[in-house]
């Protein structure tokens, strides 16, 4: 087996833990496929009148992806993005105005879920009750989405069948950042020129097992994020001031052409004090700690693609 041959395929639970039917179209095109079996021991230590190793005894038995993909829209306004069933696994839920956006905001409830089998040579991992978080990196080059799923275990099978055909043609819609792809950056009302952000709505999975049950579910929310911007004149923004404070403002960023356009934005956003950086231009940056905090629930991050 050669460790290239790797391949996911994805698909939305319509009910948790029962898997999905999944074929090529499910395709994920992704970046750094990681899968890690993940649980705990119980080391057998009975008295037995010698010494010598203990066997160790597994349980709770579940497994860890983890991935990127390319930030980018359908290239239809109002079509799901290709990625659409990883984020409804990552408590996210979808709002559709025909011919207009797609909308994610944060689910109030567990959300859905997901199935995905993954493919390494001739190894086949099938794996169910997929729940996870998404962070958005915005960095020079393409912006991405790193997921980090976990799922129920099972254990993975030979399989001699061949490699999934797959269809990489709705996954090329991504543009690199730049002057008119990546536009609209701004902090607390004021318009920032951003090196580098990333954005975490905070929804972390657990593994939960109980006595007779196991599901993965999400422990709570704690929305976080970091950038680093050209430091604006403190007459322009002070935003030492702001983080001393407790000034509160939105923060928002677009990237991409109409259709396939994407829209982050947090409307509440508290920012820790600045720490200065130089640039590599010479210039003075900041590079600041974001906190994402709720208005009135479940609204402190969005992303829209139109």
């Amino acid at each position: 087996m050669r460790f290239n041959e790797k391949v996911i395929l994805l698909a939305e639970e319509a009910t948790y833990g029962t898997g999905a039917s999944l074929s090529s179209a499910n395709y994920q095109r992704v970046f750094d496929l990681n899968i890690t079996p993940e649980g705990e021991e119980i080391t057998d230590e009975a008295e037995r009148g010698y010494e010598g190793a203990f066997e160790s005894i597994p349980h709770g038995e579940h497994v860890s992806i983890s991935y990127k993909t390319h930030l980018f829209g359908s290239g239809t306004a109002g079509t799901p993005p290709p990625f659409a069933s990883a984020l409804l696994a990552c408590r996210l839920a979808e709002v559709i105005d025909p011919g207009v956006s797609v909308t994610y905001v944060l689910a109030s409830d567990m959300g859905g879920s997901a199935a995905a089998t993954v493919r390494i040579g001739n190894n086949l991992h099938e794996i169910a009750g997929m729940r996870g978080m998404v962070e958005i990196v915005f960095e020079k080059g393409v912006p991405k989405l790193s997921w980090q799923f976990k799922g129920l275990w099972q254990a993975p099978s030979h399989t001699a069948a061949a490699m999934p055909a797959v269809d990489n043609s709705p996954w090329l819609n991504f543009v690199p950042t730049g002057p008119g792809r990546t536009t609209n950056a701004s902090l607390h009302g004021q318009s920032v020129k951003p090196f580098s952000l990333s954005l975490n709505p905070g929804n972390e999975p657990v593994y939960d097992e109980s006595l007779t049950t196991a599901e993965i579910l999400f422990s709570g929310r704690n929305g976080s994020g970091k950038g680093q911007i050209e430091a604006p004149t403190l007459d322009v923004i002070n935003f030492f001031e702001r983080a001393s404070d407790r000034s509160h403002g939105p923060l928002s960023i677009s990237h991409g052409p109409v259709g396939s356009r994407a829209t982050v934005a947090c409307p509440n956003v508290q920012i820790k004090k600045p720490v200065y950086t130089k640039l590599d231009s010479g210039n003075v940056g900041y590079d600041i700690d974001f906190v994402l905090l709720p208005n009135a629930g479940n609204d402190e991050f969005s992303l829209m693609f139109d």
